[in-house]
């Protein structure tokens, strides 16, 4: 009888020590996985930054061509001195190559903008089933 106990004993704290290990390798993966996650979404982040960048860089290279336009227009008044038809002509035409490139840049950032919306929600929407999961599996291992 004193051996079965000793056995019994002896089960029980290997039983015990079995299952810390498993607790501690469970909390290491846990752990592990979160740190994960946050790589993916300082990647996540750094991709939208850098489109944001571009987005500046266009918006400053299209700023520029405005500005050459500009430009080209007070020297079209300057050359054409008096000749109002073709000012207004001139005019006209480069406010028409204005306009479109200005439409062309509010696609382009209502694009950009909508594509790092969509990079937003999915950030959100992992973290929101990364939530979820681990809640099941706290309720799950308690």
């Amino acid at each position: 009888a004193n051996l079965v106990e000793n056995v019994r004993s002896v089960q029980d704290e290997q039983l015990s020590r079995v299952t810390q290990d498993a607790v501690r390798a469970n909390d290491a993966a846990n752990l592990l996985e979160r740190h994960l996650r946050n790589i993916q979404t300082d990647v996540r982040r750094e991709k939208a930054i850098e489109a944001l960048r571009q987005t500046e860089s266009k918006l400053n290279f299209t700023m520029k061509e405005s500005m050459n336009l500009v430009s080209e227009i007070e020297q079209a008044l300057s050359d054409l001195g008096d000749d109002k038809e073709a000012i207004l002509v001139k005019a006209t035409e480069l406010q028409l190559q204005l306009d479109e490139q200005e439409a062309s840049l509010i696609a382009s950032i209502r694009s950009q903008i909508s594509t790092i919306r969509g990079r937003i929600r999915a950030v959100a929407q992992q973290r929101s089933e990364s939530l979820e999961h681990t809640m099941i599996r706290l309720r799950e291992s308690s």
